[in-house]
């Protein structure tokens, strides 16, 4: 949400990758999500039921699942991004380089990539058995 927000409306002074894009930032996101996701989790179990993968999900699995999804997106976006903190209050990006000798889009796009591909197969697995 926050690069949609510098990019749609043109915010200037902040960067589309800015402090929701560090550890610090993000964990606050993920506090907000789980408070956001808890009170709504019976209606999105029966969505996921739907989809044939109902689940209890108390508070401590959101919040959980909550933290593994924004410390993910800031660890796969760490390496792509100049503008991005990661390390915030430190300044700069340590880990945009990283992958350079390999293309860092291609190395993580191609991660992402393989990683659907292997939920795809999970899913349908699971559906299966």
């Amino acid at each position: 949400m926050e690069p949609f927000y510098v990019l749609e409306f043109n915010v200037s002074g902040l960067q589309p990758h800015g402090f929701l894009h560090s550890y610090v930032g993000s964990s606050f996101l993920a506090f907000l999500v789980a408070a956001i996701v808890y009170p709504l989790r019976h209606v999105l179990n029966r969505i996921m039921t739907a989809f044939r993968l109902p689940q209890e999900s108390p508070f401590k699995k959101i919040l959980f699942t909550s933290f593994i999804g924004v410390y993910s997106h800031v660890f796969l976006d760490s390496f792509l991004y100049s503008e991005m903190n990661p390390l915030y209050p430190l300044q700069g990006n340590p880990f945009v380089s990283m992958l350079s000798a390999y293309g860092n889009y291609s190395v993580i796009y191609g991660f992402c990539g393989v990683t659907f591909f292997l939920g795809i197969i999970l899913y349908v697995y699971k559906i299966i058995r």
